[in-house]
This record gives structure tokens, C-alpha cells and sequence, in this order.
């Protein structure tokens, strides 16, 4: 049917007119041959059918009414008594009757027509898209055999268009060894999609990294594989080197970190070295030096050089000053307190070196329960206590600083408080090697360190160092 109705397309309308009158003329004959006897109408309704399909609607119209012409005429012929009005009522009868087969007809042509031209339209769509998508799309049979592949499954592959068209999945060999046909053939059996992941080397010679999904589409000839898949090769590539980069960093940052680390235990080996050598040595020379002075007085006074001694009782006194003040250098650079008073002890020393050294107020307001049993805490939180009082001493222009240290529900808390002004002002200070180790010190022991500005002005630093499972600061 289909070829026939291609070669009667092709026949030109002109001629196709010619033959439709010549074919009418053929009927017109045999009814008047033939009589009522043997009724032509399926044949002129035939003729109808032809001349609307091929022709067109108009001369479809125009045919029925010499369709009923020739009839009516024929009719008249068998049956001559018939009045004139009977004749035009018969001719009015077929003419209706051809006409409205010719609309219904054509109705029925033209509703097929747009529909076929919606569905060339749909598939026209779905195959831009197909052929447009970056990602393999191909369908096989359940034997095997490829049904359609677009132009990117090619180009994943590494083949041509035409020989992916060409394969059979049930013979490809990374099918065979990858597991992918086992899972082709579950997907077949029970029409549930599923995932493949794997690096693949295709029948064209190219690795790929394969991600596909599978699944089943039911046809009237049997179920199908349809085979989505795309090359994640180089999202891979970058996935392994953002990992080695991750890696790379995570050691940089464990040196830096054992680096920082020993930048504070040398830094705090040197404090300590050179508070023993000021406490050691150059403490007792002055100490020396101090008795000397003192035996000097002594002798001045037996030979009555009232003047003399004056001037020896001055240098005794500023060597003990000197004295004071390196024994007070010396604490703050090996506080031996840890052993001894713990962190009460060594804060309580720093509060009264700072009044000693500086001349600015500085009270201690310690609470008796809050205990801190590690020595490497009591010595990080010294360090930054320190720290903070002495940026608080160079940069607030305060008169008074607290210490304070509080047992709180969330943790043991140290805040170190000044007057003075707004600590945020300050911006470089912050950038500075001091406040980059008060941080690195309370990330030491697991502590957080906040800096804020008070309400009656200035600054407060404060270290919240939180209780430990089954720690307890009971005294």
C-alpha cells in the first residue's frame, strides 16, 4: 500500500484529473450497462476517495457533483416517466450524499495530517535533542544488536556514528569484563534502571571513565536497553588532584603546625634559660656586688667619711633595686611559681611586677575552686595572661588592669581587663606575632580566646578553657 500510494503521489495533478474524468466515463458506461442491477456507488465513492487524496478538496467538491450528474442522468434514463422534480430531487440526493462524504473524508485526511505533521514535529524534537545532549545515548535489542546511537556516544567512544550503530553490546569485550552485561541483563529481566561506575577501555581503542544509567524500554517487537552514559574521565583528573592537593596541604599544615609548635618550645626554652641566668648569674653577681658596697660602707663609716657613705648607701640601694628588678624580670621569664602556687601564684606575681615595672594598678580576683592540673595549661595560660597585660600596658594607655579567673557552667574562664582604650582600634597589634601566639597557645589546650570591648571602655581578653569528661576542678 505504501508503494502505491508513493506512486500515485507522484503522478502530476494535471494528469492525475485526466485519469480521475477518463475513470468516472468508465463508470458512467458500466452503470448504464450494467442498470440497476449491479450498484456502482463504492466505485464512485472510490473515485471520490482518489480525487480528494491525491487532487484536492475543491476538485473532490467538483467531482461529487458530476458524480451526480452522470447519475442522476443514468437513473433518468432507466426511468423516463419520472417527473422533472423527482429528478432534481434524485440529483440533490446524490449530491449531498457524495458531498458529505467528501467533507467527512477530508476531515478525517486532515485530521491525520496534522497529526502526523505533530508527531514528524515531536520526532523531529527528540532527535535535536538527542543528537544535541553531551551525553552517550544508544539503544540496543535484547539480542544485542544496536537500534540508534547519537552523535556524542561517538564521540565518548571514540568511533564513528555508524559503528557504534553497528555493534552488538552482547560481543563487546569491556561489556564482557566489566560487569556491565551481567547488569544489562538484569535490567532486561526485571525493567528496573540501574547505576554502572567504571573505567572502561571501548572497542575503538579509548579509556574512558564510564557513568551510565540503564534501563528498559518496552516496544512492540520486545523490551529494549537503553544505555545513557557519559565520560567522566576528566572530572576524575581533577577530583584526584584536588585529593593529592588536599594531601599536600594537610602536610604543609601538619609542619607549619609542629613548626609553630616548636617555634613556642624554644621560645618558652629560651625564656626560661634566660630567666635562670638572670636569677642564676647575673642575680648573685649583683648580689655580690651588693655585699661588696655594703663592706665598703662599713669601712667608710669606721674612718668617719660621712660624705663617702652617702654616696656607698646610694649605690647599695640602686644595686638592691637592680637586684629587684632582675629577680622580678627573671620570675616573668621562668616563673617557678608553677610548681609551687600554680597559676594563682605565678598571676599573683605578675600582678605585682606590673605595679613594680609600670606603676599601673593590677588585682588578682582568683576563684579557690577552679583548678588547672596540667603544667602545660598553667603555662600557656601564664603566656597569654601575659601577653595581654603587656599590650594592654603598651597600646590601652590604662591605669588599671583585672585579672580574673571563674568557674563558670561552660568551662574554667580567665578574662585579663584593662581601662584603657578600645583594644579593636588597634588593628596591627592584632596582626602582630604576640596575638598570633596568645591564639595558637589557647588552640593548644582546646581553649577559645575572645577579644571584646567593655562597656565602661576598654578591653578584655578572655580564654575559656572547657571541663574535659570526667575532669573535675573540685579542690
Amino acid at each position: 500500500m505504501k508503494k502505491i500510494d508513493q506512486l500515485l503521489r507522484a503522478v502530476p495533478k494535471s494528469v492525475m484529473v485526466v485519469g480521475l474524468l477518463i475513470l468516472a466515463a468508465i463508470f458512467f458506461y458500466l452503470d448504464h450497462y450494467t442498470g440497476p442491477r449491479v450498484p456502482l456507488t463504492l466505485l464512485y465513492l472510490l473515485t471520490l476517495f482518489v480525487a480528494i487524496k491525491y487532487v484536492g478538496i475543491r476538485f473532490g467538491y467538483a467531482m461529487a457533483l458530476l458524480l451526480a450528474l452522470g447519475k442522476t442522468h443514468i437513473s433518468h434514463l432507466f426511468h423516463p416517466e419520472d417527473t422533472e422534480l423527482l429528478s432534481l430531487f434524485r440529483l440533490a440526493s446524490n449530491w449531498a450524499l457524495y458531498s458529505l462524504f467528501c467533507f467527512l473524508m477530508y476531515a478525517q485526511m486532515d485530521g491525520r495530517k496534522r497529526a502526523e505533521s505533530a508527531l514528524d514535529d515531536l520526532s523531529r524534537l527528540h532527535q535535536a535533542i538527542i543528537n544535541k545532549t553531551d551525553s552517550g545515548i544508544v539503544v540496543f535489542k535484547a539480542t544485542g544488536e544496536c537500534r540508534m546511537a547519537n552523535r556524542a556516544a561517538a564521540i565518548i567512544l571514540g568511533g564513528t556514528q555508524g559503528q557504534v550503530e553497528q555493534s552488538d553490546f552482547r560481543h563487546i569485550s569491556s561489556w564482557q569484563g566489566s560487569g556491565m552485561l551481567e547488569l544489562a541483563d538484569a535490567v532486561l529481566r526485571s525493567g528496573r534502571s540501574r547505576q554502572f561506575e567504571a573505567p572502561l577501555h571501548t572497542e575503538f581503542g579509548k579509556d574512558i571513565w564510564c557513568i551510565a544509567t540503564l534501563g528498559r524500554i518496552d516496544m512492540q517487537e520486545g523490551p529494549h536497553l537503553l544505555v545513557v552514559f557519559t565520560d567522566m574521565s576528566h572530572l576524575k583528573a581533577a577530583v584526584t588532584a584536588m585529593n593529592e592537593a588536599h594531601q599536600t596541604a594537610e602536610i604543609a599544615l601538619s609542619r607549619a603546625g609542629a613548626a609553630e609548635r616548636r617555634i613556642i618550645n624554644i621560645s618558652e626554652e629560651t625564656q626560661q634559660r634566660i630567666g635562670q641566668e638572670l636569677h642564676d648569674d647575673l642575680g648573685q653577681r649583683l648580689t655580690g656586688v651588693a655585699f661588696l658596697s655594703e663592706v665598703l660602707f662599713q669601712k667608710l663609716k669606721g674612718h668617719g667619711l660621712q660624705d663617702e657613705m652617702q654616696d656607698a648607701a646610694k649605690v647599695t640601694a640602686l644595686i638592691n633595686d637592680a637586684i629587684a628588678k632582675t629577680r622580678q624580670l627573671a620570675h616573668g621569664l621562668y616563673p617557678v611559681e608553677v610548681k609551687e602556687g600554680g597559676l594563682e601564684g605565678m598571676l599573683a606575681q605578675l600582678a605585682s611586677d606590673t605595679w613594680a615595672i609600670y606603676g599601673i594598678a593590677c588585682e588578682l580576683d582568683y576563684d579557690e575552686s577552679c583548678r588547672f592540673k596540667h603544667t602545660e595549661e598553667i603555662i600557656h595560660l601564664y603566656r597569654i595572661c601575659q601577653e595581654a597585660v603587656n599590650n594592654a600596658v603598651k597600646h590601652s594607655a590604662c591605669n588599671r588592669i583585672s585579672l580574673t579567673v571563674i568557674l563558670t557552667s561552660v568551662g574554667r574562664i580567665v578574662e585579663i581587663a584593662d581601662n584603657g582604650s578600645w583594644f579593636g582600634d588597634r588593628i596591627e597589634a592584632q596582626k602582630g606575632l604576640g596575638m598570633h601566639s596568645m591564639r595558637y597557645r589557647a588552640s593548644l589546650i582546646g581553649a577559645t580566646l575572645d577579644i571584646d570591648s567593655m562597656v565602661s571602655g576598654g578591653t578584655s581578653v578572655t580564654i575559656c578553657l572547657p571541663e574535659k569528661t570526667g575532669e573535675s576542678n573540685a579542690a
